[in-house]
Formats: structure tokens, C-alpha cells, sequence
């Protein structure tokens, strides 16, 4: 498996530590989308697209380099894998996260993105939080790492899964031959199950002893 991980760190490298725990995983190497070119991400099993939060999304450097790249997969190959990931001063929001638009953009391009996206806390610095040291001081932590490990360990197992070759077909003909042996066992197992039943019933209506002539004399 081939993988890479596109990465824009620019103030304290806190995207850059994620990234690197999640690349000791998968074997992946990290780039800048400057390094890495169109050509990386397409010769790929699986691309990373991660960086900081600003102004409610992330970098436009690595959002301007996703609209470069050319369709992931051709119409009849399967899609190419993709993940996103992010680090924050502020809390994600539910309802429009960070990653959001990113996501749709790779979609669009035909990857098949991973998702939830993985989010974290970090140091920021940024003009308000600055007055007072910035926010989270030691994040990205070692419970943060190890979020992004287990992370990458889903991704790995999950591509695992998906590029294991499927076993031999079987013909057609057989195929229909199985199904037809199943339909006939199927209404075998019906008619055995409605033959008993109506043997039961008729089994009680005569076990039950007659209803004696005086039930119907008028009083």
C-alpha cells in the first residue's frame, strides 16, 4: 500500500506532529503541497489532506492545491482512498465542520473520503489569544497522538479490507442452479411446516369429544 499525507503546518506544527504520528502508521510520507505535485496523489492508495484551522476552514494552500488534481480514478477503476484531518484552537463545531468543504471538494474530484474527518486542539496564537499566551498550550498532547494512531489504524485495516482479492466467481450457470436448489428447499421447508399444522388441527378436532345432544334442547 501506497500512501501520503499532504500537509500545510504553518504556525507552531502542530497539523505537522499529527501527521507524522498517523505516517508511522501507514507508512505514508508527508509532504507539503508544494512538494508533493499532482502526479503523488494519483500514483497513491491513500492521501492525507490535513493543516490548521483558519477563518473557519483550512489552508487555502492546501485547499487551491486539491482543485489541481485530476480526477482520482478513471469511470470504471476503483476510487482512490482519501482522509482529512485538521487541528484547532477552538472547538469544532457540529454542524459545519472545518473540514466540510474540503470533503466535498475531494468527492468531487472522485476519491473515496474516510469520514468523520479527525479533529483536534491545539496551540493557538492567532490575534485575540495572544494577549493571554494563546489557547491549549500542550496540545496536540500524547492522548491527541494517540487519537491520530488509532485513527491511522482504522484507515490501514479499512483499505486492508478493501484491497483483499475476491475469491473466485462462480459460472453463471452454477449460480442459477444453486439459487433454484435453495427456492426448492425454501418451499419444501413451507409446505412441511403448513402440512403439520393442518395435521395438528385435524389431530385436535378429533381428540375432542362430541358435544352431547342436550346443548341444543331448548330449555
Amino acid at each position: 500500500m501506497k500512501a501520503v499525507i499532504v500537509c500545510v503546518s504553518v504556525s507552531h506544527g502542530n497539523t505537522l506532529r499529527v501527521a507524522d504520528a498517523m505516517a508511522r502508521v501507514l507508512g505514508a510520507s508527508v509532504v507539503t503541497p508544494e512538494e508533493a505535485g499532482p502526479g503523488e496523489p494519483a500514483a497513491a492508495d491513500l492521501v492525507g489532506f490535513g493543516s490548521g484551522v483558519f477563518h473557519g476552514r483550512l489552508h487555502p494552500r492546501l485547499t487551491a492545491f486539491a482543485r489541481t488534481l485530476p480526477a482520482a480514478r478513471g469511470p470504471r477503476s476503483p476510487r482512490a482512498r482519501a482522509f482529512v484531518f485538521a487541528t484547532s484552537g477552538l472547538p469544532e463545531p457540529p454542524v459545519m465542520p472545518f473540514s466540510r468543504p474540503l470533503t466535498r471538494l475531494l468527492d468531487s474530484k472522485g476519491f473515496d473520503v474516510h469520514g468523520p474527518a479527525f479533529a483536534c486542539r491545539a496551540f493557538d496564537t492567532w490575534a485575540p489569544f495572544r494577549i493571554v499566551g494563546g489557547l491549549n498550550k500542550r496540545r496536540p498532547d500524547a492522548d491527541d497522538l494517540s487519537a491520530a494512531r488509532s485513527f491511522a489504524e482504522r484507515l490501514r485495516e479499512g483499505l486492508g479490507r478493501a484491497v483483499r482479492p475476491p475469491g473466485p466467481a462462480a459460472p453463471c450457470g452454477t449460480a442459477r442452479v444453486r439459487i433454484h436448489e435453495v427456492t426448492l428447499a425454501m418451499n419444501a421447508a413451507r409446505f412441511a411446516t403448513v402440512r403439520s399444522i393442518c395435521c395438528s388441527s385435524v389431530r385436535d378436532s378429533r381428540s375432542r369429544p362430541p358435544v352431547p345432544a342436550s346443548f341444543f334442547r331448548r330449555t
